[in-house]
């Protein structure tokens, strides 16, 4: 029975030094999403005025990631626990990085609107996905700290935005 103990501890063990660069990945991942959805508030003037839409239009386009990360969240979360957690985050930060890229080709507000919805799936399904996983692999004693520290990489990522706009 020893044995059997000592192995799994082992296991355990290389299991998590396996997952330490998967959340150090999360924790950037996270980052990109707070830079994601913060960048458009930057964009949004030269946005009105290139379409020439009102403070109305522009809510709705830009609210529209919001909702986006509301409908991915419960999505990808539960799609994540069939497929798994790993290839979920990649499809995730795939989609919300290609549409995120798509709506600065949008040439009506309605098509941008659509782009950052796509996004804000892609944004949504990371947050649950993210969390799952640190939780899981991190150290009982330090797991609500870890959490924490990579939930403070969103705030980070919407600080890049505004050191980004000022350069």
């Amino acid at each position: 029975m020893r044995k059997s103990t000592s192995t799994a501890f082992a296991k355990t063990r290389a299991l998590r030094v396996c997952m330490r660069p998967c959340c150090r990945f999360a924790r950037w991942w996270i980052i990109f999403d707070g830079y994601d959805l913060a960048v458009a508030g930057i964009a949004l003037p030269s946005i009105m005025a290139e379409m020439g839409i009102k403070a109305t239009s522009a809510g709705f386009m830009v609210s529209s990631a919001l909702f986006g990360m509301m409908f991915g969240a419960v999505f990808f979360g539960t799609i994540a626990d069939r497929v798994g957690r790993r290839w979920t985050m990649a499809a995730c930060v795939l989609l919300f990085s290609v549409f995120t890229a798509a709506a600065g080709y949008a040439k009506d507000p309605v098509t941008f609107g659509v782009f950052r919805f796509i996004a804000g799936l892609g944004i949504g399904g990371v947050m649950p996905n993210v969390v799952a996983q640190m939780s899981e692999y991190s150290p009982r004693r330090i797991r609500s700290t870890m959490v924490t520290l990579m939930f403070s990489g969103y705030s980070i990522g919407g600080m890049r935005r505004r050191s980004s706009a000022k350069a």
